[in-house]
């Protein structure tokens, strides 16, 4: 089975795990990391997630219990929110036709697509342009298809695999 270095997760997969209640969080998320073979035993998010997950919840006082569960487990180490690199021209070329291709997708501007999806795309082109191999979640269809796109365009299929 390939072993791959990271699992970079979107706002929907984590929350539908959250929801799913069976059992608890970080019991469900390590046993997806070892299922999938992730080296580091660790889910990358990228900013824009933790944004949505924790910060602006805890702004606005709703969803304590999921707000405290998420937090919990970037203090653990579990999950990282991880800085995406916009100066590496590779990234920004990336992050600008996830944009073009999820808008065209979803038949709305360019201006109103979810910037957590195009930082999706954009942490897992940067962790793999940093020579590692992914695990991507992902709960969302256009922007799975979407991520797909852009690896086969890019010629990096074989690095990343999607899960969800």
């Amino acid at each position: 089975m390939q072993q791959y270095d990271y699992l970079v997760a979107d706002t929907s997969f984590l929350v539908h795990l959250d929801r799913r209640g069976r059992e608890k969080l970080r019991d469900l998320l390590m046993r997806i990391l070892r299922e999938l073979n992730v080296r580091h035993e660790k889910i990358i998010i990228p900013p824009v997630v933790k944004l949505e997950l924790v910060d602006q919840p805890l702004e606005r006082r709703i969803y304590l219990d999921s707000v405290g569960r998420f937090q919990d487990l970037i203090n653990e180490g579990i999950i990282e929110a991880r800085r995406i690199d916009y100066g590496d021209p590779r990234i920004s070329k990336v992050s600008d036709e996830a944009r073009r291709y999820l808008a065209k997708k979803a038949g709305k501007y360019e201006h109103l697509v979810e910037k957590a999806d195009i930082e999706v795309i954009a942490l897992t082109f940067n962790l793999v342009f940093e020579g590692h191999s992914v695990v991507v979640a992902v709960r969302d269809k256009a922007l799975k298809e979407v991520l797909q796109a852009s690896l086969r365009v890019h010629k990096l299929a074989i690095k990343v695999k999607i899960f969800d």
